[in-house]
């Protein structure tokens, strides 16, 4: 479950926004763990999760002319909050360049408390190209 804080971004698409997010997350259909290393999990995704959408904020989606993979993420945990079924993503993107781009994110919990920090960095690469038009033939064999 998310809660998205510039909601203007989901209706304008096509307009380009600074790279950076705050959302809040809710994990389904469990949303805390009583083990503090699958609870952790949590944040870890989300400071995985939106290195690419953060960075890729400024260009309009629909003509994106790249794509990223994450090539390592981070993490550090500040401290556990298990009881926060709510965590805020607080994420940007500083820099790309060629070809590598960087992020930087932090996970707050619903109290206020910074509970885990880190970044992950990707690999762009030009969006594969759609697929070609099945010609008469090709149609004609299906």
């Amino acid at each position: 479950d998310s809660r998205i804080i510039h909601t203007e971004r989901l209706m304008n698409m096509d307009d380009p926004f600074p790279a950076e997010l705050q959302e809040w997350h809710r994990f389904m259909p469990a949303a805390t763990f009583d083990d503090p290393f699958a609870d952790a999990s949590r944040y870890t995704i989300l400071l995985d999760t939106f290195a690419w959408p953060v960075a890729a904020n400024p260009h309009p989606q629909s003509r994106r002319e790249f794509a990223a993979v994450n090539m390592d993420v981070v993490a550090w945990f500040h401290r556990p909050a298990p009881a926060s079924e709510w965590l805020l993503c607080d994420y940007e993107s500083p820099i790309a360049h060629a070809g590598l781009v960087g992020s930087q994110g932090r996970i707050w919990s619903e109290d206020g408390r910074l509970i885990a920090s880190g970044g992950a960095q990707c690999l762009s690469i030009p969006n594969p190209r759609p697929p070609a038009e099945p010609t008469d033939a090709q149609q004609q064999n299906a």
